[in-house]
């Protein structure tokens, strides 16, 4: 895990959009197509904002799914397509076609198979993103990986239903698998509030069923975290 260290949210952010745009260049020169997987939450929508500044991005050779979702309709204010959607994706020149979504039918477990299905037949038998974002909340998990929920164990699924103790109850998620194996995986985390998480996830004793952002922060192929300063304060840094 790299760890960055920044002044505050906004900071936090900006890092992400320059992540966002590094993992774009290497891959459109590379292989002429980015794939992003992008996570929910208040900070994203601040890096939504910067990549908006970034004219340079061809959104056109962009591929956008999403880390996780809640199973919601798109009107629901949980939504983190509707807020890639309403931050971002609506204002760039993205081919409809480019956008993976992962709530599909009123089912959820049809609507993982579905999502899955699409990214095998678009990105091949084991789907690589180039980035896939990832948040942490203050019970230590990530994507909807939960405390106790069995999601952080499967590993011959990418796409799986999982289960949150608050809010909408019902999850869409990616699995270790997919997250473990993009070229680059980063945490963006902010808040005092995730003090205890980010040590439990990062320095903590080994628990994924107690911790399930271990199973991704402490074995992706390239973890990266960029956190403020309220957020890292109990890590040794």
């Amino acid at each position: 895990m790299t760890l960055y260290v920044l002044s505050d949210p906004l900071a936090v952010a900006q890092k992400g959009a320059a992540f966002f745009k590094e993992q774009y260049e290497v891959a459109v020169q590379d292989r002429g197509r980015f794939i992003v997987g992008l996570s929910g939450g208040s900070t994203p929508l601040l890096m939504y904002r910067e990549l908006l500044l970034d004219a340079e991005i061809d959104w056109r050779k962009v591929w956008v799914t999403f880390t996780d979702d809640r199973f919601v309709t798109l009107d629901d204010p949980q939504s983190n397509e509707r807020a890639a959607r309403d931050g971002l994706l609506n204002h760039v020149r993205i081919p409809a076609t480019q956008i993976i979504n992962l709530v599909r039918t009123e089912n959820p477990d049809l609507s993982a198979k579905l999502v899955e299905t699409d990214l095998k037949k678009e990105f091949g038998e084991e789907p690589v993103l180039d980035l896939a974002f990832l948040g942490l909340g203050e019970d230590g998990h990530t994507a909807s990986l939960f405390p106790g929920d069995p999601s952080v164990h499967v590993y011959d699924h990418d796409i799986v239903v999982s289960h949150a103790p608050v809010n909408a109850p019902i999850r869409i998620t990616m699995t270790p698998p997919i997250l473990n194996r993009a070229r680059r995986t980063v945490f963006l985390v902010t808040g005092v509030g995730k003090a205890d998480a980010a040590w439990r996830c990062l320095e903590g004793p080994a628990n994924v069923d107690e911790t399930p952002s271990q199973a991704i922060a402490r074995f992706a192929w390239r973890a990266e975290m960029a956190i403020d300063e309220a957020a890292a304060s109990r890590l040794n840094h």
